[in-house]
């Protein structure tokens, strides 16, 4: 069965959250998929990229990390993320997996349950270490993020800070020119895949030039069958919520998780980003949403340069 047929429905919203991956120093993470709530107190260690942590009470779990809990694995008491579960390896070991089964059903209803989850989680040690309080994104970004996949219909943001005056031009796998425009001193365009003349399962190599700087990113549009259950998931959200902005946050992190979990087939953190861009009003927000805010926006800033 093909990768895009595993995409139906996806709305688990596992916000992409802090972890302590050292003692005491925190640092932020790729998204976790369990958190440890009890029977660590003894012979427990987390095998995290060859570095071993002890266990302790609220210590996040990854994709592939290794348990160790003697005499047994059992002691341990985990909540575990929706696909997330302990692969035996022995009776003291475990190697924690995600799995996405192979047909997949609405998850709406985990949104609200792991935000709660994740918000209640964070330790207010992290939150009072944040600084400066913001009033909105540290700074404006370039835009989209190399290999975007881009929705049908759904206008994208071009944007090259700091730079006046140049074209957008994108070539298809052929070399072919397909598509060519000027930008005025903003360096910033709105177009759509149609506007482009896109078609879906291609992939494109596209530049913003100006006289003295370029930058050049990879597009693709989705296929019909994908983008459709995208979008189909952002209409549930968007009637999640009478708040605009919560809306929005929302969203952000379903596109950015939905593009971590099948990253051969989507890549949408350029979305996500433009949904940051639409948060109006963080007067709303609790720390923890703050804090939020600030990590999916660096997220979105390291696919810039690195891509999938």
């Amino acid at each position: 069965m093909r990768e895009d047929e595993m995409v139906k429905g996806l709305m688990i919203g596992v916000y992409v959250a802090i972890c302590l991956v050292c003692c005491p120093n925190i640092a932020f993470a790729d998204s976790f998929i369990g958190i440890i709530l009890d029977g660590y107190q003894k012979d427990c260690f987390v095998t995290r990229n060859n570095h071993s942590y002890e266990c302790a009470k609220a210590r996040y779990l990854y994709s592939g990390d290794i348990v160790v809990r003697k005499p047994t694995f059992k002691a341990l008491s985990i909540k575990w993320a929706p696909y997330a579960s302990p692969e035996w390896m022995s009776e003291t070991t475990r190697k924690i997996v995600f799995q996405p089964p192979q047909v997949k059903k609405g998850f709406t209803h985990s949104v609200k349950e792991w935000l709660g989850f994740v918000t209640s989680g964070l330790d207010v040690s992290v939150t009072a270490s944040r600084g400066e309080e913001q009033a909105g994104l540290p700074g404006k970004l370039a835009q989209p993020n190399r290999g975007a996949t881009l929705l049908a219909g759904q206008k994208t943001t071009f944007l090259y800070p700091s730079v006046n005056r140049g074209y957008l031009v994108c070539h298809d796998a052929k070399g072919q020119e397909v598509f060519r425009r000027n930008y005025g001193e903003d360096a910033r365009l709105e177009l759509s895949p149609e506007d482009m003349g896109m078609s879906a399962g291609r992939t494109y190599s596209c530049g913003m030039n100006s006289m003295l700087y370029s930058r050049r990113f990879e597009l693709k549009l989705l296929p019909a069958d994908i983008a459709a259950l995208v979008k189909a998931d952002l209409a549930m959200l968007e009637n999640d919520s009478p708040d605009d902005n919560k809306k929005f946050l929302r969203k952000a992190f379903y596109l950015q998780f939905i593009s971590q979990t099948y990253p051969r087939e989507i890549n949408l953190y350029w979305l996500s980003y433009m949904m940051l861009e639409r948060i109006a009003d963080y007067s709303k927000f609790n720390e923890s949403e703050k804090l939020m805010v600030e990590h999916l926006f660096n997220n979105y800033r390291a696919k810039l340069d690195g891509g999938r």
